[in-house]
């Protein structure tokens, strides 16, 4: 195998000029090597275990991708191909990697819902000038202050990561970045709240849980309501909330300042949510789109054995990328570490540019259910001999 041949997707060189303009830089030879070691095997795949044998497209990009990309921005990847997300050149390419992976995983889950929900599936128009607005939005005034900021402006920048008082879309929006305004994805703690509620939903004895599919392990998720990112998983956590939840522990069992600032960032200034009632508020969003699904827009229960163990993979290791990110915001925070504050924004940004990607993908009205998966998703290149 040789690498990867993209179908079509949102891209500079399809017509989406914003994204180049907004510093995402196209990078397929770097997407071909990647394919290349998961084809290479033994690979990641459902539940944390490994494949070898023929490569799966659905595989890489749902599953052992966007984990590579988390291992990456954590300093957890055995193989970096030697990126640094400090470069701006090689946070370039990670982000294209990020909206290609978050692209094709929305194209995935809307085939799925077309195949085993409905054949006609809610969607918006996007557009470059949607794309233009979420990235002036949700990334370029991160990754300014990841680039060049001072440790104080990097610091509030990482905080600030937790929490979002925005529950509707203002006036003016365009329509491509709707989902994007009620849930902004630089907002950490809301999106792991989120996430761990269509988690939960996913899974049996939930009313959106498929009828004719069982979860392939025991006890996948379990999360404490009452404690601040109390969830633990089923399957092996990945590397990079490992190292997440060791430093943040650090933090909960320090006494000082340290602590006294975390208390605080908790608790919030005046005028602030505190974030135990952030992350109810955000499990209520998530119980309101998935307590019992919405036909066209979020119902899982019709999804075969194949599809329900890769789609309980991949928000598994989407929780898991969020609580490390929300974990290393206050850890960082807490104790005043810019160096790691800087990282986490970047893992942020990381994050951002998947939503972006995902939402265009999942929303997208050209993915019909006429279309297979395979003419839907890339293909792997081969040798011609």
């Amino acid at each position: 195998m040789t690498g990867v041949h993209l179908s079509w997707y949102p891209g500079a060189e399809t017509g989406y000029a914003a994204l180049a303009e907004h510093g995402v830089t196209s990078a397929p030879e770097l997407l071909d090597a990647l394919a290349r070691d998961f084809a290479d095997g033994p690979r990641l795949t459902s539940y944390g275990r490994t494949a070898t044998g023929e490569p799966d497209m659905q595989d890489f990009l749902v599953v052992w991708l966007p984990v590579w990309l988390n291992g990456l921005m954590s300093g957890t990847a055995a193989d970096t191909h030697g990126l640094d997300p400090a470069r701006p050149a090689d946070l370039s390419k990670i982000l294209w990697l990020a909206h290609v992976s978050g692209y094709y995983g929305g194209v995935w889950m809307r085939k799925n819902f077309l195949d085993f929900d409905l054949p006609l599936h809610t969607g918006l128009p996007f557009s470059n000038a949607g794309i233009d607005q979420f990235y002036s939005n949700f990334v370029d005034g991160f990754r300014a202050v990841a680039d060049s900021g001072d440790p104080a402006e990097v610091l509030a920048a990482t905080r600030s990561t937790l929490r979002s008082d925005l529950l509707i879309a203002p006036s003016g929006i365009d329509s491509a970045t709707l989902v994007s305004q009620v849930l902004p994805p630089t907002d950490n703690l809301a999106a792991f709240a989120y996430d761990s509620t269509w988690l939960e939903n996913l899974l049996p004895p939930h009313l959106d849980a498929p009828t004719n599919a069982e979860p392939g392990v025991d006890n996948l998720f379990t999360r404490d309501p009452h404690r601040l990112l109390g969830a633990r998983y089923g399957v092996p956590e990945q590397p990079y909330l490992t190292r997440a939840r060791a430093a943040y522990d650090g933090v909960l069992s320090s006494t000082g300042e340290v602590k006294a600032r975390y208390d605080q960032t908790v608790g919030g200034k005046f005028g602030e949510v505190p974030l135990q009632l952030a992350q109810q508020r955000f499990t209520l969003y998530g119980n309101v789109v998935y307590g019992v699904g919405l036909p066209g827009a979020s119902n899982y229960r019709g999804f075969d054995q194949e599809q329900y163990d890769r789609v309980l993979t991949w928000a598994t290791y989407a929780v898991m990328g969020n609580q490390a990110n929300s974990m290393n915001a206050l850890s960082a925070y807490a104790g005043q570490n810019a160096p790691a504050a800087r990282s986490q924004i970047r893992s942020t940004l990381l994050w951002a540019a998947y939503v972006g990607g995902y939402a265009w993908g999942h929303l997208n009205l050209a993915v019909t259910a006429a279309q297979p998966m395979s003419a839907l998703l890339p293909t792997f290149t081969r040798d011609s001999a």
